[in-house]
C-alpha cells in the first residue's frame, strides 16, 4: 500500500496510539509476548496471511501492525487501552480467546512540543480592602511609588546653642572682715563670670539684710571690670549683717556674715573710800547683760552683773585702793544684733 494510500488512515485512533512511544508500563511483559509469538509465528502466518486477503482499508492495516508486534501484547493485555479494543476487534475471527479486563490507564494524549503549547498566565491575587470602623477617622498616608519606601517627615531642625549659653552665670564673693567695730567698713569683692568667660561691664550692687530683719536693703553699688570683678565698701555697720552681691537679672552670689562689736567705754569716780566704774555700750540695747568680772592669778572671776539701761549704760562699785592693784574685766554678752563687747580697768593700790 502506498503512502497516498494510506494518507486517509494517519488520523485513524490506532494508528496515532501505535506510532506513539511507549510508556513504561507498557513495557512490562514484553519479553513473555515475544517468546509466545516466536513459538506461534507458524500458526499465525497462516491466518495472517488470509487475514490480510480478506480485510479491507484500515482493519487491514491495523492487523497487519498488531501481527508483526502486538498479537501477544494483545493476548496478555499489554497493550494501550485504546489500541487492545482496536485489535481485539480485528483479531476476534481468529478464534483467540478475549484477555481479561485490562486495568485501567493514563488517557494518552498527543504529544506536542512545548513551544506549541501556551503557558496560561497565573493569576494575581489581589488583597480585597476590608473596612473597619475606625478606617474614616484616621487619616491615610499617601500612597509610595512602586519599589519606593515611604520615608517618614525629617523634623525641623532645632537651633543647637552655643555652649556657653547654656551655662547659668556665677558670682564668686569675699568679705575683707567677718567681725567689725561698730560703725566700722568691710570691703565686698567679687567676680562675675558664665563658665569660664568673665562678664565685664555689668552693673551689680551689694545688698545687706540687718539681723532680725527679713528685708534685702541695697548698700553699695558698681559696674564689673574686664575680667568680671568687683569691689563694693560697705560702711557704718551698726548690727550683725548679711552681705551678697546682685547682677541684676543674671546672678546672685552667696551671703557672707559680718558681726559688729560693741565699744564699751568705763568711767571710774570715787565714792568714799570705794570706786564707781560708768560703762557705756555704743552698740549695745536696753536690757543686754554686762559682766563684771575679777583677775584673781591667772584666771577670771565673775563677781557681779547687771543690764544696760535706755541710754545703754551701766554701773559697778569696786573696793577702792588697796595694798596690791586689782584688774577688772567688763563684758557685753553677744545677741543677735551684735557681738560680745570688752572693756578693762584697774584700781591702783595705795
Amino acid at each position: 500500500m502506498t503512502d497516498d494510500e494510506l494518507a486517509p488512515f494517519r488520523t485513524d485512533p490506532l494508528l496515532v496510539a501505535l506510532t506513539a512511544p511507549a510508556e513504561r508500563d507498557e513495557l512490562a511483559g514484553e519479553d513473555a509476548a515475544i517468546a509466545m509469538f516466536r513459538s506461534t509465528a507458524g500458526r499465525f502466518s497462516r491466518r495472517g496471511r488470509l487475514l490480510r486477503r480478506t480485510t479491507l482499508g484500515g482493519a487491514g492495516v491495523v492487523l497487519g501492525l498488531a501481527m508483526t508486534g502486538g498479537v501477544a501484547a494483545a493476548y496478555t493485555s499489554g497493550l494501550p487501552g485504546p489500541m487492545q479494543q482496536v485489535v481485539h476487534d480485528a483479531i476476534a475471527p481468529l478464534g483467540i480467546p478475549a484477555p481479561d479486563a485490562p486495568p485501567p490507564s493514563r488517557p494518552r494524549h498527543h504529544r506536542q512540543r512545548v513551544t506549541d503549547v501556551p503557558r496560561p498566565t497565573p493569576a494575581v491575587a489581589l488583597p480585597v480592602p476590608v473596612a473597619h470602623p475606625t478606617a474614616a477617622a484616621s487619616p491615610r498616608p499617601a500612597a509610595s511609588p512602586v519599589g519606593v519606601a515611604p520615608t517618614a517627615a525629617a523634623p525641623a531642625p532645632s537651633p543647637t546653642p552655643s555652649p556657653t549659653a547654656t551655662v547659668r552665670p556665677t558670682f564668686a564673693v569675699a568679705v575683707s572682715r567677718r567681725a567689725v567695730p561698730i560703725h566700722g567698713s568691710v570691703l565686698l569683692t567679687g567676680r562675675l563670670t558664665r563658665g569660664d568667660a568673665p562678664i565685664g561691664g555689668r552693673k551689680v550692687f551689694a545688698a545687706a539684710r540687718a539681723a532680725g530683719s527679713s528685708t534685702w536693703t541695697r548698700v553699695a553699688s558698681g559696674t564689673t571690670a574686664a575680667d568680671g570683678t568687683v569691689s563694693l565698701t560697705v560702711s557704718s555697720l551698726t548690727r550683725n549683717v548679711r552681705l551678697r552681691l546682685v547682677a541684676p537679672r543674671l546672678a546672685t552670689s552667696a551671703e557672707r556674715t559680718v558681726v559688729v562689736i560693741p565699744t564699751l567705754t568705763v568711767t571710774l569716780s570715787r565714792a568714799g573710800n570705794d570706786r564707781v566704774a560708768r560703762i557705756t555700750a555704743d552698740g549695745g540695747a536696753p536690757g543686754d547683760t554686762l559682766v563684771l568680772l575679777r583677775r584673781d592669778g591667772s584666771s577670771w572671776t565673775q563677781i557681779d552683773s547687771t543690764t544696760l539701761g535706755s541710754d545703754s549704760a551701766a554701773s559697778f562699785t569696786v573696793p577702792g585702793p588697796a595694798a596690791t592693784r586689782v584688774d577688772y574685766r567688763v563684758r557685753l554678752a553677744p545677741t543677735r544684733q551684735h557681738a560680745a563687747g570688752y572693756a578693762q580697768f584697774s584700781v591702783r593700790a595705795r
